[in-house]
């Protein structure tokens, strides 16, 4: 898997890392389609689930932390990747 490393990805490894509920919530919710959006400490997450991917979105408007775009496959390979 090649994996988009940038700081918006970096930002939200960091949002998740130490809460293994969270990981659980954001998996869970791909599966459930409950909500569209997640708002995290420094990203917020917003699900577009016809086209099952997500884009992330710093919490400021920074050029250095660029919204990406990610399919739901990437998503979870990140969240596992996070311990």
């Amino acid at each position: 898997m090649e994996e988009k490393m940038n700081k918006t990805i970096e930002a939200f490894k960091d949002d998740i890392h130490s809460s293994l509920k969270l990981k659980e919530k954001i998996l869970l919710n791909i599966e459930s389609k409950t909500e569209k959006e997640m708002i995290l400490n420094q990203v917020e997450l917003y699900f577009n689930f016809e086209k099952e991917n997500i884009e992330l979105v710093y919490f400021v408007l920074d050029s250095n932390y660029p919204n990406v775009i990610i399919d739901f496959k990437e998503l979870k390979d990140i969240i596992n990747s996070v311990r």
